[in-house]
C-alpha cells in the first residue's frame, strides 16, 4: 500500500471502482466472508488425563431453535464436528448477543479448565498499548473477526473440547470461548507471528 501511495480504501464507497473489482477478483480469499485459518496449531495440555464428562443441560424452549441453527452453522463452517462417543464432555451455555444472535460457550470451568496447564504469558495492559501508540501519525485497524476460531487445535487436543448438547456431542477443531488458557496462548502465538500484540 505504501509503494502504491494508497492511504485508505473504503470498499463500501468504491465497490464499483475498476481497481477494487480487480482486487476482489485477484484475491478472493482475502475478501471472503468465510473464516480464515492460521497455519500454526495450538496444543492443550492437561495435568491429568482422567476423562470428565457432564451431560447436556436443558436449553430453554425459546432458544432451542436458535441454538440448533448456530450449532449447524458452526458444523457447516468446519468449526465443530459431530462425534458418536467422547470420553470428555462439557455442557454448553448459550449466550444471547446484543444483535440477537447466539454464541455457544462451553462451561469448561466444571470440566477441563481446572486440569489445563496454563502458559501464564503476560497479557498487555491498556496503558502499555496506548503508550506504544503515542507519537503515531497513521493508524490501521485489522478486524480479526472470530479470531480464536481461526487458530486450529492439534488433533490430540480436540477431544478435550467436546461439548454436550441436546442434539448430540460435538468437538471443536479450533480454539473457542470458555477455555481458560486460550487468551494467553493466543497472545503468545500472535506475538510470534507478527512481532506485536493484538491492538498495537
Amino acid at each position: 500500500m505504501h509503494a502504491l501511495n494508497i492511504r485508505q480504501i473504503n470498499f463500501k464507497e468504491i465497490v464499483d471502482d475498476a481497481f477494487t473489482s480487480q482486487l476482489l477478483t485477484e484475491f478472493p480469499v482475502v475478501f471472503s466472508d468465510k473464516l480464515g485459518t492460521c497455519k500454526k496449531t495450538l496444543q492443550l495440555e492437561l495435568t491429568d488425563k482422567e476423562p470428565v464428562y457432564v451431560r447436556a443441560r436443558p436449553v430453554p424452549l425459546t432458544l432451542r431453535a436458535r441454538v440448533e441453527q448456530e450449532l449447524m452453522r458452526l458444523e457447516r463452517e468446519g468449526t465443530i464436528y459431530r462425534v458418536d462417543h467422547s470420553e470428555y464432555g462439557t455442557p454448553i451455555v448459550p449466550v444471547v448477543k446484543e444483535c440477537g444472535d447466539i454464541r455457544i460457550c462451553g462451561d469448561y470451568k466444571i470440566t477441563i479448565n481446572p486440569k489445563l496447564k496454563r502458559d501464564y504469558y503476560p497479557l498487555p495492559r491498556m496503558k502499555e498499548l496506548f503508550a506504544s501508540l503515542s507519537g503515531g501519525v497513521k493508524f490501521s485497524k485489522i478486524d480479526l473477526k472470530h479470531s480464536y476460531q481461526q487458530v486450529l487445535l492439534s488433533k490430540d487436543s480436540q477431544p478435550y473440547t467436546a461439548i454436550t448438547t441436546h442434539i448430540g456431542t460435538f468437538v471443536y477443531r479450533c480454539t473457542y470461548f470458555g477455555l481458560s488458557c486460550i487468551s494467553e496462548k493466543f497472545q503468545n502465538l500472535w506475538k510470534k507471528l507478527c512481532g506485536v500484540y493484538p491492538g498495537q
